[in-house]
This record gives C-alpha cells, structure tokens and sequence, in this order.
C-alpha cells in the first residue's frame, strides 16, 4: 500500500534522483512542508520522533502527534522527544485494541 504513494523527503544526505516514488525536499524544509500542506487534498505523515518531527513541532506545522503504545517493556529506550523543548498537548483520542496496543492522539496547544 505504501510503495505506491507519493513521499517526500527531508534529507542533508540524499541526493536527486531518488527511487520508490519520492521527492527530495529541497532547500528550507519549513517551507517546504508549509507549501506540501496547502497543495495536498490529503494529509501528509511522518513517521518517527526524529528531528525532523520535533523541527516541525517547533515550527507549529504538526497538527496532531500519534503515540502508539505496545505491551511490551524493555530495560532501555529513548524518550519520543529530545531536547529541552517544552510541548504542551491537548489529548484529542484514545483508543484500545484487542491486541494490547493502545494509540494515544494529541494535537499542540499554542
């Protein structure tokens, strides 16, 4: 389902061309995603709490932030979220599945 979609990515690595049906974004990426939100009928997705998820948070351009929690707990991990940025975040859905998995939904409060 995925291969055929349209991606964008953000990248100081890659180069043009890039394959599986993606597009570099080039230049200030701010700009960029702020240009894909207006032109797109659909919603664009990220996946990940990288830096690219907390660059756009800061910038106010993620509408809603999904947690999805497994039933699993290991002896380490990484916070979703680095820095010493504080988010504040209105829960807007919760939702259990059968399988133990929980998803959590929050949009930022300005």
């Amino acid at each position: 389902m995925i291969n055929p979609m349209p991606k964008y990515v953000a990248s100081r690595t890659l180069r043009d061309p890039l394959e599986w049906n993606a597009t570099l974004l080039g230049g200030d990426t701010l700009h960029a995603v702020s240009r894909l939100k207006g032109e797109l009928p659909s919603d664009l997705l990220i996946y990940g709490c990288g830096e690219l998820a907390q660059f756009l948070l800061a910038a106010r351009l993620l509408d809603e932030l999904r947690f999805w929690v497994h039933p699993a707990v290991w002896g380490s991990g990484e916070r979703p979220l680095k820095g010493e940025a504080q988010n504040r975040l209105r829960l807007v859905g919760l939702r259990a599945f059968n399988s133990g998995v929980v998803l959590i939904r929050y949009t930022p409060i300005d």
